[in-house]
């Protein structure tokens, strides 16, 4: 899920989307070095992520919005109207028929999304995972060129998610919203002013009006509901993704070298030859033998000491080799277990961890579920606020009064 390069949503979305090597906190080779690039390409090879970020983003999203809220028609007075007798039978009354209509609109938009016919999808899920991953989203009422002579106006209406940055809020010194603007296309941007309950949208074009503007009674509500909530990805997250990368890399890098121990000669000389060379001491250097030493099944090699003493009567050293082992993988495995409990507790989603644990108290099982349940409230009040928001718009629309 590709949202536009506006910071902090740019490294946010690195985190969410599993790019994570930009991020890594492992050991860097010094840019002077000339070799730098050729080793740290070396480590790209081998860096593993394992995202939770975005497991538990997908998780904490899921619960909010996998099943749309539900929803009904309130009077005047803040109380629920009924559109149903006691038979289960919808009743003739303009609540009724406004809450079908408003069902069909919700099965429209869902509809264009799951087919694929607009590109961005869900804009429900996408605004929740914006407010999740960023701590800021917006949902937009617009009108698409192409239903804009279709008979049914529920048709005419559509819905999506803004990209993050596309939209700015100006506020008054009272902090109330003075104006929402949305930006688009090549330097073309719509203007919403709120007077009274009648809401004016400009298009403009590089600051200059564009034809007229269009004013709509929407009961003092904006087409672009936005939504600001503190965004689930701390630093302390972030920095327990970094290490839970790192662990996994090393944990890599520890199974390759299981696999191809490093060995250590110890005063032996590898193959090769004696070449004169006036320059050196005694008029000969050594020169090994450019395939190096061979190995494998059925191969016979044999090392020599380094020779010491006299050239003509030489003696050489006790040859000796050491292999480096392996670090047993419990240590990286450990780490990941750690750094992994701590994720999915600041996600609130702690209580996924005790799954077959039958050590831990009912009430431990009870608080662990309910720190989840606190953090979904923190973002529920918002989300539900905006959805109730762009359905009244929408009844408005429709001629609902």
């Amino acid at each position: 899920m590709k949202r536009p390069e506006t910071l902090p949503a740019v490294e946010n979305y690195d985190y969410y989307n599993g790019d994570h090597w930009p991020h890594w906190i492992g050991p860097k080779v010094p840019d002077k070095d000339p070799r730098a690039k050729e080793l740290m390409s070396e480590v790209e090879r081998v860096f593993q992520s394992i995202n939770l970020i975005r497991e538990c983003c997908d998780r904490h999203v899921a619960a909010l919005i996998g099943k749309f809220p539900v929803w009904y028609i309130k009077g005047a007075d803040g109380k629920r109207i009924p559109t149903k007798n006691e038979q289960g039978e919808a009743l003739d009354t303009p609540a009724a028929r406004a809450e079908i209509d408003l069902q069909r609109w919700l099965d429209a938009v869902m509809q264009r999304s799951d087919a694929g016919v607009t590109a961005q999808g869900d804009p429900f899920w996408q605004a929740v995972t914006d407010l999740s991953v960023v701590g800021n989203a917006s949902l937009r009422l617009w009108q698409p060129s192409r239903f804009a002579e279709d008979p049914d106006p529920i048709k005419r209406i559509h819905l999506h998610s803004p990209k993050l940055g596309s939209v700015s809020v100006k506020r008054g010194d009272d902090e109330f919203v003075d104006e929402i603007s949305y930006s688009y296309g090549a330097g073309y941007q719509e203007v919403e002013t709120m007077d009274g309950d009648t809401l004016t949208v400009t298009t403009k074009k590089g600051g200059a009006a564009e034809g007229e503007p269009i004013e709509i009674d929407t009961g003092g509500r904006w087409t672009i509901a936005v939504m600001r909530s503190p965004s689930l990805l701390t630093p302390q997250i972030r920095q327990n993704q970094d290490a839970i990368n790192h662990a996994a890399t090393m944990l890599l890098r520890n199974q390759e070298q299981a696999g191809f121990l490093e060995r250590i000669f110890l005063n032996a000389q590898p193959p090769g030859k004696w070449v004169k060379d006036e320059t050196a001491l005694e008029g000969e250097r050594f020169e090994p033998d450019e395939e190096g030493l061979a190995h494998g099944p059925g191969q016979d090699v044999f090392l020599m000491g380094v020779p010491t003493g006299d050239r003509s009567n030489p003696s050489y050293s006790n040859a000796g080799v050491a292999f480096r082992d392996p670090v047993n993988p419990a240590t990286f495995l450990d780490s990941i277990r750690g750094f992994r409990g701590y994720v999915y507790h600041a996600f609130g989603q702690g209580h996924l961890l005790i799954e077959g644990d039958g050590s831990m108290s009912g009430v431990s099982r009870i608080q662990l579920r309910q720190d989840f349940e606190v953090i979904l409230t923190r973002q529920k009040r918002v989300i539900e606020a905006a959805i109730a928001s762009i359905l009244n718009i929408v009844l408005r629309i429709l001629e609902y009064t």
